[in-house]
Parts: C-alpha cells; structure tokens; sequence
C-alpha cells in the first residue's frame, strides 16, 4: 500500500463527527469521495479552561485553611461561554486533519483497527500547544496526528468573561485501515527490520518466508504484541518483532 496523506489514502466512503459539549450533542455527517476506509472521530471537548484572574488583594477572603489564593492563580471553568473553533468548524478541522496526516509505513504494510487519542490546547492567539498523545499504538499514527494538529491554522480562541483565554481539547480518533493479507516482499523492501515470533522460536524475515509464504493473512499476526507492546528501543530502531499466533 503506498504511502501519503490519509485523503489519497481514503476513498468512497463517509466520514462522521460527533461532538459532544457540556449543553449539546451535534451529528455531522459528510462524504468524502476520495476516501478509501472509514475514520470515525468523536471530538470530546473536556470543558476545562484555565484563565488568569486579576490579582487577589490583600483582603481578599481567607479560605477554610486561613490561606490567601496566590495572585493571579489559574481558574477552572466547567461551561464555556464561547469554544475555540477551527476556522470553518469542525467538519472543515477533520478535512484538514484528513489531507494533512501522512500515512505510517507500518499501517501501510500491516494495516491499522483502533483508536488513536489526541489532546492539546488551543491557547488565547489560537495556536495549538501541549499537544500529547494519550494512546500508544506503536504504529507512527500519534506522531503522525500530532505533528497536523501542530501545524494547523490558527483557530478562534475560546471566549469566557469576555476575556480570550485556553480551552483545552481531546479527540479519539477511530481507524478502520483493513489490510487482509501481509506481503513478506513488501516488508524486506521497507526501511523496517522484521524478525518473526513464531511457536516460542524467532526467525529472520528469510527464515520466516518459507513458513509462512510469500503473503500470509494478517489475522495471523497479534497485533498487540507486535506494536502496542513493542519495546521502544525496537521502535527507535526501527527493528519489529512481529509475533504470530499459534
């Protein structure tokens, strides 16, 4: 499967976005007819928003402890008054997020089902920061997610008291990337070192391939065990142990 962007990677199927808010649920439905697979997105806004207040004053009330909130200490506010929105909305932040993402080599080569977890803040210029990845699914996509959402257009910061402040998001993404046979040439021509697990015994790609064939089907391979749960060095090394199951 070639790599690019999730558009040229996607074709002839649709695409939903559900948002959920502290006061509604929204159902936004479109089709984009470039698209292979399906990715559904639900964009949970966390509703927590850290602003400054102006500084307490020396008569400020003491709370129960006999202690005065330091100046300017951060506030948490459940309710939004105005949201921060991406130029366009949020159908216009999934097509961007879509044509912006590059593909992963391993999600290209082994195919990818599950769930990608995003979050990061939109501060008061309307820059995405902080942006870290709350799922591990040693397939490249957190990074891949990451570095769009960095590189995004400047969103409407978030409103609250009538003053500019940051709103801070997390957004679960579902893939649905089907890759029902795993071709070995494919693999040896890839930047990755594959070795293969195979009934308690490792192999080399070379040993592995009259055991398993030229292409074997991917339901063979635990996934699991094979990204979410391949050690870091092995990453960083790019050299994967793939395990299969008995």
């Amino acid at each position: 499967m070639p790599q690019g962007n999730l558009r040229e990677t996607l074709r002839g199927q649709e695409l939903f976005l559900l948002i959920n808010t502290t006061s509604h649920t929204v159902l936004v439905y479109f089709s984009l007819m470039k698209l292979y697979f399906t990715i559904v997105a639900f964009v949970l806004f966390t509703g927590l928003v850290f602003a400054q207040e102006p500084p307490i004053s020396s008569q400020a009330k003491k709370d129960s402890a006999g202690i005065v909130p330091e100046a300017a200490s951060p506030v948490t506010f459940v309710a939004i008054e105005q949201s921060a929105s991406y130029p366009g909305g949020d159908v216009n932040f999934m097509r961007y997020v879509t044509n912006s993402t590059s593909m992963p080599e391993l999600v290209g080569l082994f195919g990818f089902k599950g769930r990608i977890v995003i979050g990061f803040t939109v501060d008061v210029t309307g820059k995405p920061k902080n942006i870290k990845a709350f799922s591990e699914s040693g397939t490249g996509f957190e990074e891949s997610l990451s570095v769009a959402i960095q590189n995004s257009p400047r969103w409407k910061p978030a409103i609250q008291n009538s003053r500019v402040i940051e709103q801070s998001f997390t957004i679960p993404f579902k893939f649905d990337i089907s890759r029902p046979e795993i071709s070995i040439k494919e693999l040896k021509k890839s930047s990755y070192k594959f070795t293969f697990q195979i009934k308690d015994k490792t192999y080399s790609i070379e040993e592995a391939e009259p055991i398993l064939g030229n292409v074997f089907s991917a339901d063979r391979i635990d996934y699991a065990k094979s990204f979410a749960e391949q050690p870091e060095e092995n990453r960083k090394s790019k050299k994967y142990l793939i395990q299969i199951k008995d």
